[in-house]
């Protein structure tokens, strides 16, 4: 019983309806999820994958996303940007 329930856990870690099934959750609470994913995916470009913007070039397999049930076109800020790369 007790295994179920571990699996049970780390699958709900690895799930959540608002990102994409094949995505990466880095972070979570109830209104704001940071993710990756190969694909688009709804939500904000965040993270790295916006570091071109400030002439920073890099190769990433994956695109990083911020979604936000509370404000869903969230005009990120640099600190916001930069805080969601760590």
């Amino acid at each position: 019983m007790v295994g179920l329930l571990r699996e049970i856990r780390d699958i709900e870690r690895l799930l959540d309806p608002r990102v994409p099934y094949n995505s990466e959750i880095y972070y979570r609470n109830q209104h704001e999820v940071i993710y990756s994913n190969k694909y688009d995916g709804p939500g904000e470009k965040t993270g790295f994958s916006v570091f071109e913007k400030a002439g920073i070039k890099l190769l990433l397999p994956t695109t990083y996303y911020f979604y936000s049930d509370e404000e869903p076109k969230k005009e990120l800020t640099k600190k916001d940007i930069f805080r969601h790369a760590l």
